[in-house]
């Protein structure tokens, strides 16, 4: 529990070779938002940042929730991600190994910060195998969207 504020003090106080401290409190803060709440200027170590790396770490941490929730399963189901922007959104196209049901639910479920940062809608598209087919045959292509609640 508060990984990602512990993974933020943890990178912080580092001294990774090759690393500015600016570099390094961005790539804190992107750890530090890569779930639970998104960024916001009342943070004290967010407003630190200059308004240019503010937009960074909104950025990548939008992207990191969504890598992160491709994996939910921890199964490795999703074994490449191709992306397609266009101006009214941005379209993420999944090849799975076995059944990536859950993982593509999930990312549905983290496309909110996405979706503000980069001002466009996200569609997920699935291709692959499923657990009853286990790489015999192609499955249709399965397109989700995500559902507002």
């Amino acid at each position: 529990e508060g990984h990602h504020k512990h993974s933020y003090h943890l990178i912080l106080n580092s001294e990774l070779p090759g690393f500015e401290r600016r570099q390094l409190q961005v790539l804190a803060n992107v750890a530090r938002y890569h779930r639970g709440s998104a960024p916001k200027k009342k943070h004290g170590l967010f407003s630190e940042l200059t308004a240019e790396d503010q937009g960074r770490v909104r950025a990548l941490a939008a992207i990191l929730r969504l890598a992160l929730a491709l994996d939910r399963t921890h199964q490795q189901h999703v074994g490449e991600v191709r992306t397609r922007a266009r101006e009214d959104g941005v379209r993420i196209i999944i090849q799975a190994h076995g059944d990536a049901e859950v993982d593509v639910w999930a990312a549905e479920r983290k496309v909110e910060l996405f979706e503000k940062v980069f001002g466009r809608k996200v569609r997920f598209s699935a291709r692959g195998t499923t657990n009853a087919t286990q790489g015999k045959r192609r499955s249709r292509v399965a397109s989700t969207r995500r559902r507002r609640t």
